[in-house]
């Protein structure tokens, strides 16, 4: 049954990465060659196959609908789809903490598909991050090892970790082994 589950889990993230790459308007045949390419690629062989690794698919699933969320708040203005947008964004990060580099992602995806930025944007970063403040107080009041001070002390060497992973998950995607 767990297995079954991130069966899926997979294939509804493959489909949600599918949506997402229409939203940007990618051509849809290259879209569906990411996404054949992303299904049968070693590289994400764990996620469907390696129960422990539900959380990782969790993530994405969360991750790209929070984006798309956001992609339709920019395109229609609708409050309904900023909730959207903000839920799926606590649901990603109580998912997996790595999730708090989305905060940076956000714009960098209205710059790279070039969203004009009004000051409302402003707004729900400063929202996004008391959400995240929130969150690390709530996970310091329950983990009682975890100082929040260590989250800002060390983000240096979480984000070179973060780096090295990405680096690493290039390297794999081109060479697999």
């Amino acid at each position: 049954v767990y297995h079954f589950t991130n069966i899926i889990l997979f294939i509804l993230s493959l489909y949600l990465m599918y949506v997402f790459l229409l939203k940007l308007n990618i051509n849809n045949n290259i879209s569906k060659f990411v996404i054949l390419l992303f299904a049968v690629h070693p590289v994400f062989t764990t996620l469907p196959v390696w129960v422990p690794a539900r959380n990782d698919t969790l993530l994405i699933i969360f991750i790209l609908l929070s984006f798309i969320g956001f992609a339709n708040y920019l395109q229609s203005d609708k409050k309904i789809h900023l909730i959207w947008f903000v839920l799926f964004f606590v649901l990603a990060l109580f998912t997996k903490e790595s999730a708090i580099f989305l905060f940076i992602l956000y714009p960098l995806f209205l710059y790279c598909f070039k969203y004009k930025f009004v000051k409302k944007y402003t707004y729900i970063y400063i929202s996004l991050l008391i959400l995240i403040i929130v969150y690390l107080f709530l996970r310091s009041c329950s983990v009682a090892s975890i100082n929040i001070t260590s989250y800002f002390a060390d983000s240096l060497k979480y984000l070179s970790n973060l780096v090295f992973g990405l680096c690493n998950y290039i390297f794999f995607f081109f060479v697999p082994y």
